[in-house]
Formats: structure tokens, sequence, C-alpha cells
């Protein structure tokens, strides 16, 4: 971190004396040091506007060589300031690769394993660049993509908020945050470059310094654009990727085609079969949704130079990861694929940076945080794993610094890998299959390496440097634990609720203490553990896992089916079957003819014992959806069986139908059945407490349930607490304090409710507040370390392996 020189008689001369030093320290808050930078060797504070495409490749632009496409402003960029050719993500996935963005750390260490839904909570105890920029004295603003949770509000320190939560739409786009929701008329990327161009304009004028988060929509699936690209690339043949059709038993990669994620470009219904089946208008599309980025990188540099701070303005454009356009077969992101991890990133800051630089160093999406809070002279965290560009930037030359050798490539669950400058490693946890790939001769990835004896050295040391990078980066196994004990109380009114609340949180070891609240007594009761459903042991298990894709039907009223016939070997005794089964709307369950199962919406998803029901032979299941109803949702299902013999057999299962549309009764939809890598496992379960019963069986009035949470070590813990069912409000206390409100603007998701909670070292409480007619059951689960964490009473369920 560069030091300040300047003494505290100099800045007290420059700046008029001791009067005139009192008054600045009274109107700006200097005296807590936060202006300090105001003499840095580049002078005054650099304005910040950071643009985020969403999955656009680091190929898609002419200066990047790409043959096809004329991006003359993206182009501009390179030229009148850097572009890295070796820039990447360490997570190919929307949410993670933004968390690692904003916070400068791994994203499995601030509790974004994966894509974070409308329903669920970025970590709380993480701060992002904008927000450590804003208590630093700049004027900051967000305008578009978000999708790190808890819905379109405005977030802590913003100045302005005008945005979507999670992929949004591509036209005429209904902004919230700052003000009342408003919806703009046009295209969304259009709408959102003028908005910031009109902000960069006003921000200019001001004293402080801004930071401009702009987070585009553009060309995220389903490829969409504005009609003024109808007809370009029309006369243009777009080549195929060479691994387009790739052999992956010739490959050595025999057990590619059915690794978990592998999303493939002919079967994925956002791939070929959105378009037509057509090659030429799936990749087209693609064009034409980036060409539109080069637009709204124009509209706001337009804004920047016409400001009159061009000089003070750190530009940066790139994209939150890449996107396969058939590498490999695939399409869609999360690969650790070279197509999925590289991205465009191109920094103008006319102050520093000396115009045309192409630098080949390697550099990571978490880089620039530290960066721009480097180049700010802002504090930056310890634990910060990017690397500041400030010595590339102030490089003389554009000849390769000594800067990163490797970096981590992990996305929970499914790809976990190592690159190097020339090298990389993939593993695929839960499988036997690695790639090792020698990218110096091989960069479109085809011949994997892992069993060549010449490469048993660069094998060992990669997978040396992997361990190393989890140690490092507390990357390790997790447990998922079902709270069964609960503490709880209930019911209550509205008049009850203030005075109980604040007294209820105030008891944090859940004690039976009585409290009296308008002459009724309350207290803390423990739950006792719901009775266990299901099958407990998976020694022997065979598992089908359906359907692959749901499908959805639009308008009410409307049915779908899903059949399926199993035959169960005879002289086998089954120990535990169970389904898993839930729904957006309405279903039932039938099996063998026989009803043994229904429910309305997620909150009634279940899990229903068929140990008694099934028999030997053939066995038929039937699900049936509905969106009827007052409130018709696209019946949407998802279901897992599990059948436990009493020694090793195989369980088959017909595929000759699945889904069926009762728009078209004669056709049936195929629904793959996965292998043994594409099914999570599923131990026994406990059934959700009943909220119900608990308050007498009340059909309405409040509750409020929780549990303790002792923390063990003085880093607050990666934690998640998910709740189901969802799509209904609940209100969260961490510690007594409110750090949740489900629902309050009125957006839910069909998932579950998930909270990152901030936490301390030694003993904290977790609370949620609902109603009964809201939640009549609940379960709770909580992902975490649990050599860090220390929950009584809960139970196991399964462990996330690397």
């Amino acid at each position: 971190m560069r030091k300040n020189t300047l003494n505290r008689r100099d800045f007290l001369k420059a700046l008029g004396g001791a009067a005139t030093a009192s008054a600045f320290f009274s109107t700006t808050g200097f005296a807590a040091g936060i202006l300090s930078n105001a003499f840095t060797k580049i002078g005054k504070r650099p304005n910040i506007v950071f643009v985020l495409a969403d999955d656009q490749r680091a190929d898609m632009m002419s200066c990047s060589g790409n043959p096809y496409i004329t991006t003359p402003h993206f182009d501009r960029m390179a030229k009148e300031g850097v572009m890295f050719e070796n820039a990447f993500v360490n997570v190919a996935v929307c949410s993670p690769s933004r968390a690692c963005f904003l916070t400068g750390k791994n994203a499995h260490e601030v509790g974004v394993p994966g894509i974070i839904n409308n329903a669920q909570t970025f970590h709380r105890n993480e701060i992002t660049f904008p927000q450590r920029l804003h208590k630093a004295g700049y004027a900051t603003a967000h305008f578009g993509k978000w999708h790190l949770g808890e819905g379109e509000k405005a977030k802590p320190g913003y100045d302005v908020w005008k945005g979507f939560h999670a992929v949004g739409p591509y036209f005429n786009p209904t902004l919230s945050g700052t003000g009342e929701p408003k919806q703009y008329k046009g295209f969304t990327d259009d709408v959102l470059a003028e908005l910031a161009a009109d902000y960069i304009k006003k921000a200019a004028k001001e004293d402080k310094p801004f930071c401009v988060f702009v987070g585009l929509k553009a060309p995220h699936l389903p490829f969409q654009f504005p009609p003024r690209y109808n007809h370009t690339f029309d006369k243009t043949n777009i080549s195929k990727p060479v691994s387009y059709d790739e052999d992956y038993v010739m490959n050595n990669k025999p057990a590619f085609e059915n690794l978990p994620c592998n999303i493939k470009i002919r079967e994925f219904v956002g791939g070929l079969k959105m378009f037509s089946n057509s090659w030429d208008k799936y990749v087209k599309s693609y064009y034409r949704s980036a060409q539109s980025l080069d637009d709204s990188l124009g509209t706001i540099l337009k804004a920047v130079d016409n400001s009159g701070a061009a000089e003070d303005t750190i530009v940066i454009y790139t994209s939150d990861h890449g996107y396969s356009l058939g590498e490999h077969g695939l399409t869609e992101k999360h690969y650790a694929y070279e197509k999925c991890i590289r991205i465009p990133m191109l920094v103008r800051y006319p102050k520093m940076i000396k115009p045309g630089i192409r630098r080949k160093e390697m550099v990571l999406n978490m880089d620039v945080a530290p960066t721009l809070l480097d180049l700010a002279d802002v504090p930056i965290p310890k634990d910060v794993e990017g690397k500041s560009w400030r010595p590339l930037f102030e490089a003389k030359t554009g000849k390769e610094q000594d800067f990163r050798d490797d970096f981590l490539y992990y996305l929970e669950g499914l790809h976990l890998a190592v690159r190097t400058k020339r090298y990389k490693l993939i593993e695929w946890p839960n499988t036997n299959f690695s790639e090792l790939y020698d990218l110096e001769k091989d960069p479109d990835e085809l011949k994997n390496l892992i069993d060549e004896p010449a490469y048993t050295k660069i094998r060992k040391r990669l997978k040396n440097r992997l361990e190393e990078y989890k140690k490092e980066t507390d990357l390790r196994k997790k447990e998922e634990l079902k709270i069964a004990e609960p503490y709880f109380i209930g019911p209550f009114n509205n008049k009850q609720e203030p005075e109980l609340l604040k007294k209820a949180l105030a008891i944090s070891t859940f004690s039976g203490t009585p409290i009296k609240v308008s002459g009724k007594t309350f207290s803390w009761k423990k739950v006792q553990a719901p009775k266990t459903i299901g099958p407990n042991s998976l020694n022997n298990a065979k598992w089908i896992w359906f359907p692959e894709g749901e499908p959805q039907l639009s308008a009410a009223p409307g049915t779908v089916y899903f059949s399926r016939t199993i035959s169960i070997p005879e002289n086998n005794k089954i120990i535990n079957a169970g389904l898993l089964v839930g729904a957006d709307n309405r279903y039932t369950v039938f099996i063998n003819g026989i009803k043994v199962g229904a429910g309305v919406g997620w909150e009634s998803s279940q899990s229903i014992d068929l140990t008694k029901v099934l028999c030997a032979g053939e066995n038929k299941i039937v699900i049936e959806a509905k969106n009827d109803g007052e409130k018709a949702n696209p019946a949407g299902l998802i279901a897992s069986l599990c059948v436990e013999f009493d020694k090793a057999a195989p369980l088959f299962v017909k595929t000759d139908k699945s889904w069926k549309s009762s728009k078209n009764k004669k056709k049936w939809i195929n629904a793959k059945v996965l292998g043994k890598y594409g099914c999570a496992p599923w131990g026994g379960s406990k059934s959700g407490i009943n909220i119900k019963k608990l308050c007498g069986n009340a059909a309405s009035g409040n509750f409020l349930i929780g549990f303790p949470v002792e923390v063990q070590g003085k880093k607050d813990p990666y934690i998640r607490v998910m709740l189901t069912p969802a799509r209904t409000p609940v209100t969260g206390y961490s510690n007594g304090e409110l750090v949740y409100e489900r629902g309050k603007n009125g957006v839910f998701d069909p998932f579950n409710f998930t909270l990152n909670p901030p936490l301390k070292s030694g003993n904290n409480s977790i609370v949620f507040k609902g109603k009964i007619e809201n939640l009549p059951s609940l379960s709770i689960n909580v992902s975490s370390y649990i050599d860090k964490v220390k929950i009584p009473g809960a139970i196991k369920s399964k462990v996330t392996k690397l």
C-alpha cells in the first residue's frame, strides 16, 4: 500500500492555515482520515466507471482478433488504455464471479457458492468496493444487474440504485431501488447506458469523486438484441469451433458424456432448440447481442469525455465470465474451459496508463477491487486475495512483469481446477474423472493428458498446488445440517408482537425465562424432532432423477403429466423407498393407480414413504401437475426416487415415456435419466416442523422460531441458513438485529430462502418470524464448516465433497 509522505504541517499550509483547515475538517470528515488520499502522487482521487457485461466472451471484440464482429468503442479503449490479453475469472457463473469482482476474494469464502436467487442474501459481513469507496467520500451509483440476492431493493453504500436483481428483461426494464420502481422503454442496455451517462455528467460537476457500477444485460440467453441489428451478420458465415463434434473417447475423455452440468448444445432447451435447431440462428443471435455492448460502452465513454473528467477517470470494461458456443459440443458457462473463464478486460486511465499497451500477465476478476481501492488510496483489507494492478499500470513498457503464476478455479460441487501460464488441471468432484491440458500445444483443450507418462511430474505438481490452494483459501467439505429441534414461541397477534419481539430477541440463549406481554406469558420452548421418513441407509440404493428439463405451461388452466415405470427384481426385499416431490402449483402422485400424495406449491413439497407401496415387478409412477387456481403458475415439477434393497440389485427403468402435456396428449417429451454422477445424495429426511400444530392448530397468527449457533474461532464462518418453503414472507434476525425481510418487495423465487447471517465469535442466535397461515410447516437447514460452528441438536444430512 502506498504511503502518503505529506506531513501535517505541509497539509495545513496547503489548506491556507489552521482556520481553513478547521472548517475543512468539520465539513468533510477529514479528521477520520477519509480524505488523506487527496495528495497522492497522481493528484486528486480518480473517478471510477466500472462496466460489466453478462456472458461476453473475451474474443467478442475486433481488437481481440475476432474476424466477424466490428467493435469501434472496444477498439478505442484498447488504443487509449491497456488491454489485458490474459484476463480470467476464477468461477464462471454470474453470482460467484460478481462477488469476486466486488470483494476481491474467492466466492466460496464470501458465501456465494453458486447462483444467488432473489430469496437469498450475499454474505452479510462482506463489504463491496463501492461501499468502501462510499465510506471514503465517493458518490456511488449502481445501474442494472446485481444478482447477489435480496431483490431489487437499494443496497447499502450507494447514493443511487436503479437496478434489477437477476437476469432481467431485454426490453422495457423496470428498475427498482432509489425511489419508486419505474419502467423505461427501449432496449435494456441502451437504457442503462443512458442512465449511467446522465449520472456521470452530473457527478462530474460535484466536488467529490464518483464511482459508477453498470451491470449490462447482454449477451445472456436468450441472446436478444435491439432492432438495429436484425440483419447484422446476415451474409456472414460464422464457423463452428474445432471441438464442436469432439470425439470424447479418442481425446481420452470417456466419462465426459455423462458428467454433471455438461450442457449439450444440441439437447439443452437454451441451446440449438431455442433457435429452431439452427447453428446459424443460435450463433448469430449471440453475436448480435454481443455487438450491442459496444454501443453501450460508446455511450458511457462519450459521457466521460464530454464531462471534462476523462483525465481523472478510470474506466474498466469487462464481463462476469465467458460462454461456450459449441466448444466440446457444449453451451452455457460453468466450465473451467478457456472460452468460459477468459474475459475481456480493458482499462483506460489517461493520468496513469500509457495508451495502446497489451499486457500478457494473468489477471483475475478478484483483482478489480484491490486495484480500485489502491488507486483511490483506500485501505485494502488484509484478507483480500486479489492483487492491485498499479505496478502494471506504472510499468514503462508492455514487457511482461512477474505478477501471477497460477490461480484456483472453483464452482461448488462441479469443477475444481488450477491453471498456470501453460497447464491446466481440472477435477470433477464426486467422480474419478480428471483432465490435464498443455495449453501451449493444445489451446483448444482437445487432448486430455491426464494418463500420459510424459506429464506425470506436471500432473503431480498441479495436484499439489491444488491442495495448497485448498488450505490457503479454506476450501474443504461442508456439512448440511437439519435443525430438527429449534426453539419456538407462538402464536401471538400483531398488537403483542413489538414488545414480545423485543424481549424474545434479547434472550439469546433461548432460555425458558417467562416473557409477560399484555397479560399473557410466553417463553422459548424447544421443538421435538419430527419423525424420520424415507430411506436412511444408502449402501445399496439405486437412483433416478427426473426430469432433466421442466415443462412449462405459461397460461392457466393446464396440466402436465410425468409417467415412469420401474421394475423391481423378484426375490429382492425393499428396505426403504422414498419419493421426493415438489411443484410450482398443484400436484398429485399415483403409484400403481393409488393416490399416495398431493400438495399445492413448493410449501407442500414432501418426501413420500413408498416402502410398503412398491411391489416386485412393474410399478407405474404418475405425477400430475396443474397450474390452475387463482394464482396460476407455470407447472414445473421436480422429483427424485430412491429404492434400497436388502442386497445389491439393479432397478430397471423404462424410459420410453416421460413428460406429456394435456395440450398435446399424443406427444411425450423425453426426460433423460442421469447416470450415477448426475444424482446428488439424498439420505433419510425429517419431515417439516408443523408450525400450525405447535400453535394449537391455530388458523392464523404470528410465531418465532430460532436456534443457537456457537462460533468456534475469531473469523466469521461460512454459514448458509436455508428455509423451505419458498414464496412466503419471513423476517430474519441475527443476534437480535434485523437482517432479512423476505417478501417485503413482493417478489418471490421458487427456491429456498437462504440467509447469510453475520455472526460473531462465541454464542449467536438466529431467529425467524413468520405467519402461521403462510408457513403451516417449515424446514430449516444449515450448510457450514462443522469444525467452526456448533449447533446443538442439529442432524447431519450430507457432506458436500470436493
